[in-house]
């Protein structure tokens, strides 16, 4: 599998930024379970899932549709959390989104994003099915579906954030990809497991 990852911050100059943040995650995660499906064709694949740690150091996992109120406050006074949204579209990928926040690094104004999208290595075997390449042309076509995926839900989050903070919305953007296509390299098919020899240069 391929992977891109779009990490993004996202800061909010504007008073009760952190509930604001908060109330954005939550529409968000709303969003994705209701209209989502026919705008931008994907949908929750099982519950949300939270990491809170308190002021008190604590440690709370909680797996629900929804945030609900009591969920939102913990939210709102937690030194660190993390919110994990997975995803399922039909077609070679498979997106995923991360939400972060540590008070240390985000001072109550912003937070870590991560939009992440795995795609699909098509491999082409040769030689009685036992050596293959990467389908290059294949993993340009998935590449492209995989950099669309990834926007439209970078998209419609910036669109809610935007309904909450307005033009107070600030961003920084780092584009990862996980995994390269070298065409200099081999699998090989040995009794199902399949293993990467890459010519050494």
């Amino acid at each position: 599998m391929g992977v891109l990852v779009k990490r993004c911050t996202y800061g909010a100059a504007v008073k009760d930024a952190k509930q604001q943040i908060v109330a954005t995650i939550s529409r968000y995660n709303e969003i994705l379970r209701t209209s989502a499906k026919v705008s931008i064709n994907v949908k929750p694949r099982g519950k949300t899932k939270f990491t809170i740690i308190s002021k008190t150091g604590s440690t709370r996992h909680i797996e629900s549709e929804k945030l609900n109120d009591s969920t939102f406050k913990e939210l709102l006074e937690a030194t660190s959390f993390e919110i994990e949204l997975e995803l399922e579209r039909k077609g070679p990928t498979v997106p995923k989104i991360l939400f972060w926040y540590n008070e240390e690094n985000h001072l109550g104004n912003s937070f870590g994003v991560e939009f992440i999208v795995e795609f699909a290595e098509s491999l082409s075997f040769k030689f009685m099915s036992l050596l293959g390449q990467v389908n290059v042309i294949k993993a340009a076509a998935f590449r492209g579906i995989t950099d669309s995926v990834a926007n439209r839900l970078q998209s419609l989050f910036e669109d809610v954030m935007r309904m909450y903070v307005g033009g107070a919305m600030t961003k920084t953007e780092q584009v990862l990809n996980m995994r390269k296509y070298e065409v200099d390299s081999l699998m090989i098919n040995i009794f199902g497991n399949i293993i990467k020899v890459r010519e050494k240069n």
